[in-house]
């Protein structure tokens, strides 16, 4: 019980840590793009620019860390999932989070209680973790069909080497496969 009581203390170092430093980083972001040298202050100015009209944020209230409500869109239930997770990474848990109150889209849009720096690196880190989340979910559905043998016959099909990235693609769904359930329909027909 001890030794999980120090790991759970030391996780949460370690997370207090990372928020920190991630906040440190939107803050030096806008440091760069206020006194940079040449190339590098234009481009973090670009960028935090970007990520400031994404995200509604201004740069006061980044300085002043000030508290209110930001909008955060998704579109279906697992982005809905993701979002929630990755606001609860961000503030240490959901419970900031509010169901927009009425009008056209209110059940895919959520309302956080947040700084303005904890807004940006929320939109930031939900928009990364969608692309990576499509891409798994790509790997997923081909582990899937190949797991169940869901796929026609190929008809004197021509076939080219396969590429690396085809290759660590085709490495990954096998892997996936391995973990799957290895189930039929025909099975469930046996049963009954």
């Amino acid at each position: 019980m001890q030794i999980m009581a120090k790991r759970d203390a030391k996780e949460e170092k370690l997370a207090v840590k990372t928020e920190d430093k991630k906040k440190e980083l939107i803050k030096k972001l806008q440091a760069l793009a206020e006194r940079g040298v040449g190339g590098e202050k234009e481009t973090a100015k670009k960028k935090l620019e970007q990520l400031m009209e994404k995200y509604n944020i201004n740069s006061a209230c980044i300085e002043e860390d000030v508290k209110d409500f930001h909008d955060f869109k998704y579109a279906g239930k697992w982005e809905e999932k993701l979002l929630v997770q990755v606001i609860a990474h961000v503030m240490g848990s959901a419970e900031d989070i509010r169901q927009r109150p009425s009008g056209k889209g209110s059940r895919s849009v959520f309302l956080v209680d947040c700084t303005q720096t904890e807004a940006l690196q929320i939109g930031v880190e939900f928009d990364f973790y969608k692309v990576l989340m499509a891409e798994d979910m790509d790997i997923f559905f081909s582990a899937f069909i190949h797991k169940h043998k869901l796929f026609g016959r190929s008809r004197n099909r021509q076939y080219e080497s396969p590429t690396d990235e085809e290759m660590e693609k085709a490495a990954r769904i096998f892997e996936m496969m391995k973990g799957m359930q290895d189930r039929s329909p025909i099975t469930m027909l046996e049963v009954q």
